[in-house]
């Protein structure tokens, strides 16, 4: 989910997709910093969070997490947490 997308509430916007389907495990594809997110985080029902900034290969990577029912994080987003 790109969060340019949405002038609603990212909160809600997660809420109402949870609604409509309890399993969807959503994916944060976004250029903004953390805390624009991070109460959407997995209690909330977003699983993952890639940088637009990413290669390819990171994007990929963490949409075959999420299908396996794991979560994905970008390096960056869990270094910045640790700091």
């Amino acid at each position: 989910m790109d969060d340019l997308l949405f002038e609603l509430d990212l909160r809600q916007v997660v809420k109402k997709l949870r609604q409509i389907n309890p399993v969807t495990r959503i994916l944060f594809f976004s250029d903004r910093g953390e805390e624009h997110f991070l109460s959407c985080m997995p209690k909330g029902g977003v699983y993952g969070y890639v940088n637009k900034k990413a290669q390819l290969p990171q994007l990929l990577e963490a949409v075959k997490e999420l299908a396996e029912g794991h979560h994905y994080f970008s390096q960056e987003l869990l270094i910045e947490r640790l700091l």
